[in-house]
């Protein structure tokens, strides 16, 4: 998978905190390890089942809109 991601703040401080003590040779590296960081930290499955439970709750209430026109988007 190829994605571009803009980091800023708090998020972007970690990342480059990770490079200057060797954690990551780049962003992309320190991403990864993050990321495998957090699973192994909450891949329980009472964590999952919490986390899509509360997500299809989100979704259900933030129908989205549907626009008829590109102005109605921004109204």
């Amino acid at each position: 998978m190829n994605l571009n991601l803009r980091l800023r703040g708090f998020a972007e401080e970690i990342v480059e905190e990770m490079i200057r003590e060797g954690i990551a040779e780049s962003k992309t590296e320190a991403i990864r390890i993050a990321l495998l960081f957090f699973w192994n930290s909450f891949r329980g499955l009472e964590f999952k089942e919490e986390f899509v439970k509360k997500t299809l709750e989100i979704m259900k209430k933030e129908k989205p809109k549907k626009a008829k026109s590109v102005e109605e988007l921004f109204e």
